[in-house]
C-alpha cells in the first residue's frame, strides 16, 4: 500500500527545522549521493543510491495534502539483466546474461531518454508522534542547494497534526522528481 509523504523545499524553512530539532528525538544522520533517472512514466521514479543499488518507487495516489509512495524494489549492483528484469518492469533493455554495474545501468537509462540528475543529501531523521520526519540539505549540481523538510508515515491524522505543528500547512507538497523537474526546466529557459 505504501507510505504517505509530505515534502517541501526552500530556504525559508527555518521555523520548521527549528521545531524538529528542538522538539523531537534524532533517529539518525546520513550523507549520500543519489542519481535520479527521470523520464518515461512520472509516477515511477528510478534512483541509483550511492552508485550501489537501483531503487524504484511508484507514486500510488494523492490523498489530501499527502502523496502515497510504494517501494517497488531495490537491486544491489552489479547485477545481471535477468535480476533487474525480475525486480522491475519498464526498464531499458539489458542483456539478461550480462552483469551490469552502475555505469552501465545509467548509460542504458540515458540512452533510453532518461535524465540522470545527481543529488547529494545530508539528512537528519527524527521520530515524531509515530511519524518519521527529516531535515535534509540537498545539492543538485553547481550552485543548486536547498533545504527540504519531509514527514512520512501510515497514519494520515497523525501526519496532518505534525504538518500543522511544524508550520507546513501553507506549503505545497513537492516530491523530489517534481523539484528536480522544475530545476531542469528553469535551467533550460
Amino acid at each position: 500500500m505504501g507510505r504517505l509523504e509530505f515534502r517541501v523545499f526552500g530556504d525559508d524553512l527555518g521555523k520548521s527545522r527549528d521545531a524538529l530539532r528542538q522538539g523531537y528525538r534524532v533517529r539518525g544522520h546520513e550523507m549520500r549521493e543519489d542519481l535520479y533517472l527521470l523520464g518515461g512514466d512520472p509516477a515511477r521514479v528510478f534512483k541509483l543510491r550511492d552508485a550501489s543499488a537501483l531503487d524504484l518507487k511508484r507514486h500510488v495516489a494523492r490523498e489530501a495534502a499527502f502523496d502515497r509512495w510504494e517501494a517497488v524494489g531495490c537491486v544491489t549492483l552489479p547485477a545481471t539483466g535477468a535480476d533487474l528484469a525480475a525486480t522491475f518492469t519498464g526498464l531499458p533493455p539489458f542483456d539478461p546474461a550480462r552483469v551490469h554495474d552502475a555505469e552501465a545501468v545509467v548509460a542504458a537509462f540515458v540512452h533510453a531518454g532518461h535524465r540522470a540528475i545527481p543529488v547529494r543529501k545530508e539528512r537528519t531523521q527524527y521520530e515524531a508522534h509515530g511519524c518519521l520526519a527529516e531535515i535534509t540539505r540537498v545539492s543538485a549540481g553547481p550552485g543548486v542547494t536547498s533545504w527540504t523538510v519531509a514527514i512520512e508515515g501510515e497514519d494520515k491524522a497523525a501526519l496532518e497534526d505534525l504538518r500543522q505543528r511544524l508550520g507546513l500547512a501553507a506549503f505545497q507538497n513537492v516530491s523530489y522528481p517534481q523539484w528536480l523537474g522544475a530545476l531542469t526546466h528553469q535551467q533550460c529557459h
